[in-house]
C-alpha cells in the first residue's frame, strides 16, 4: 500500500490499531481525477467541490467557507456557512482556484494567502472538508468525516492526507469496509497525526498521536 502524506509514526499508529488480518481494499491514487461539481450542486458556503470514489465510498472533497459568530449572552462562539456574496468575496481573492486540480495529484494543503487576511480578520474561515457517503446526491447522504482549517499564520498548518478503505479480514465484504482519512496538524511547538475512521453503520471515531 502506497502512502502519500504520512510519516513513519503515523504509519505505526495506524498499524497498531489494525490486527494481523486487516486488508486494505482501496486507496485514493494521486492521479485519480474527481468529478468537479457545478455551482448549482454546491452546498451553502462552498467555494468548490469534487467527488470521487474510494472503495465503496463516494468522497466529497470541498473548500467550504464559514463565518464565526459570538453570542455574548452565553459566551459561546459558533460558525455558519457564509452567504453567496461572501463566497464571491473569497473567490475574488483568487484563493482556492486550482485547489482541487492539485489536490488529487500532489498536495492536500494550500499555503496561506495574504489576500485572505482581511476576510479572516472579519470572521471568515476556510476549511477543506471531507465528507463520505454511499452515493452522490443530497447532503443527507453524506457524513462529514474531517476538515482542515486554512492557516493565516506561518507558525502552524493543518491538512488532510491519505484516504483508504479497509476491512478486518477477508470474510468481510468489500461493501462493508471502513473508511480511513488521515489529517495532520503542525505548529512550532507540537504536531498531531489523526486517523478518522468511518464505519459502514455510520459510526465515526478517531485515534491520534501527538509529538512535541
Amino acid at each position: 500500500m502506497d502512502y502519500n502524506h504520512i510519516g513513519a509514526e503515523a504509519d505505526d499508529m495506524l498499524r497498531s490499531h489494525c490486527n494481523g488480518t486487516t486488508i486494505f481494499t482501496d486507496v485514493l491514487c494521486l492521479d485519480k481525477t474527481g468529478q468537479e461539481l457545478k455551482e448549482n450542486e454546491l452546498w451553502s458556503g462552498e467555494l468548490s467541490a469534487v467527488i470521487f470514489q474510494v472503495g465503496c465510498y463516494i468522497i466529497r472533497s470541498a473548500l467550504r467557507i464559514y463565518k464565526l459568530t459570538y453570542d455574548f449572552n452565553c459566551d459561546n462562539e459558533s460558525e455558519v456557512p457564509v452567504s453567496k456574496k461572501e463566497v464571491e468575496a473569497v473567490k475574488e481573492t483568487g484563493f482556492g482556484k486550482d485547489f482541487h486540480k492539485t489536490f488529487v495529484r500532489d498536495i492536500y494543503y494550500e499555503n496561506a494567502d495574504s489576500s485572505l487576511l482581511s476576510l479572516w480578520n472579519g470572521g471568515i474561515r476556510v476549511y477543506h472538508e471531507i465528507s463520505a457517503g454511499n452515493g452522490a446526491g443530497s447532503g443527507s447522504k453524506y457524513m462529514r468525516v474531517c476538515r482542515a482549517l486554512q492557516s493565516m499564520n506561518p507558525e502552524w498548518c493543518e491538512y488532510i492526507g491519505d484516504i483508504f478503505t479497509m476491512k478486518e479480514n477477508d470474510t468481510v465484504l468489500d461493501e462493508r469496509a471502513s473508511l480511513l482519512v488521515y489529517s495532520h496538524y503542525e505548529s512550532s511547538s507540537f504536531g498531531m497525526d489523526v486517523w478518522h475512521k468511518l464505519e459502514p453503520d455510520g459510526n465515526l471515531s478517531e485515534f491520534k498521536c501527538t509529538s512535541f
